[in-house]
C-alpha cells in the first residue's frame, strides 16, 4: 500500500478546503484551496501549507494546516506536543 501525505490536488478530488490553527493564539481559519493551488501550486502537501501561513489575528508564523473534515468540528485544548513530551 502506497501512503503518501495529502497534496492541495488531493483536496480539490475530496472537495475539502484547508483548515489552519494558530499554536499561539488558538485562532483558526478555513483556507479555500482553490486559492492555495493558484499560490502554491497542486503539489504542495497539506501540512507544507503552513510553511507559507501565518496568524491573522496576531501574525504568529506558529500555524498548523491540516484538511477541513466537515465533521471534525474546532479542535478543542489543541496544543503542540513538546519534543520531550513525547515518549
Amino acid at each position: 500500500m502506497d501512503i503518501r501525505p495529502a497534496t492541495l490536488a488531493d483536496m480539490v478530488t475530496q472537495s475539502l478546503d484547508v483548515w489552519c490553527w494558530c499554536n499561539a493564539c488558538c485562532h483558526h481559519a478555513v483556507l479555500s484551496t482553490a486559492a492555495l493551488i493558484d499560490r502554491l501550486g497542486r503539489d504542495q502537501g497539506v501540512l507544507g501549507v503552513a510553511d507559507h501561513a501565518y496568524c491573522g489575528n496576531c501574525g504568529s508564523r506558529d500555524v498548523e494546516t491540516r484538511p477541513n473534515w466537515p465533521t471534525m468540528g474546532v479542535v478543542t485544548q489543541h496544543s503542540p506536543m513538546e519534543p520531550d513530551a513525547i515518549e
